[in-house]
């Protein structure tokens, strides 16, 4: 394990990305950050961070046990990185509970229904700051678990979810930090959010692309991508934009091989308005 130890108050801080910001124990800036080291050396990589300023420490061995046998009643269908201005952290959302039904089996079995594409949608404004889009019914709000120092950083959240019938799946978080933080690093958002998919247990064969758009004058990052959990295939879009403390993010999923859900989805992303001046 690669630690970074915190000049204020000495404590040590796992580093497993190069988006650690804060000391986990006083919630102070670390001065000795990736991002602070870099700036005196450019051309110098995270992998030399870790070697020339983190401390190393064996990983103890670990202890093996056996596999739960309780159902698997959560399905990992986004990732979400939140840079709370500088307060890097990483947390993968579960937003649908499926009872006793494997992730092998969710993406084998649920394919968009047709009819999606033909019913009547619902365009709806979502969060406290201006993200309005259309779903085939009206997003549930749910909720994003994290810690107390985490919470402590952010002025407002709203997450809402789409899962009620079967086949693509849509998340929508809106999050505005508190004054004084620095502006959400949409870059390094984004990165961190794919890589938390590619991640995942069971995820293979990842692959995606990423462009640079502009969405009512406000700029974002679209990234699409493939990839295999536990054999299966599933296509994703991540789309996420940001001005100054304020990011908007929408993610849709669906199975690989359904069509109806890639339409679906492909409508969601292109329906997405941030309307300006809505308590921003």
């Amino acid at each position: 394990m690669v630690y970074l130890k915190c000049n204020k108050c000495g404590h040590l801080n796992e580093v497993r990305s190069e988006n650690l910001f804060v000391c986990y124990k006083c919630n102070q800036a670390l001065d000795n950050s990736f991002s602070e080291w870099k700036k005196k050396n450019p051309g110098a990589t995270f992998e030399d961070f870790k070697k020339q300023v983190c401390i190393s420490v064996e990983e103890p061995t670990q202890v093996k046990t056996k596999k739960s046998s309780g159902k698997v009643t959560a399905i990992i269908i986004a990732a979400v990185v939140l840079l709370l201005g500088g307060l890097g952290y990483t947390t993968v959302h579960l937003i649908s509970e499926y009872g006793g039904m494997s992730l092998l089996n969710w993406f084998r079995s649920e394919k968009t229904a047709n009819d999606v594409l033909t019913a009547k949608w619902v365009k709806e404004s979502y969060g406290s700051y201006g993200l309005t889009l259309e779903t085939p019914e009206k997003m549930v709000k749910g909720d994003l678990p994290m810690p107390d120092n985490v919470r402590q950083v952010i002025d407002e959240m709203d997450c809402y979810n789409y899962s009620s019938a079967k086949g693509f799946k849509v998340l929508v978080n809106s999050i505005k930090y508190k004054d004084g933080l620095p502006d959400f690093n949409l870059q390094v958002g984004a990165n961190g959010a794919v890589n938390q998919m590619k991640a995942s247990a069971g995820a293979t064969d990842f692959n995606y692309t990423e462009e640079r758009v502009m969405k009512d004058s406000i700029p974002g990052i679209i990234q699409h991508g493939t990839y295999k959990q536990e054999g299966v295939g599933v296509e994703f879009t991540n789309a996420m934009y940001s001005k100054g403390r304020n990011m908007w993010q929408v993610v849709t999923i669906y199975q690989d091989n359904d069509d109806v859900g890639r339409a679906a989805a492909k409508r969601v992303i292109e329906s997405i308005e941030i309307k300006q001046g809505v308590r921003m």
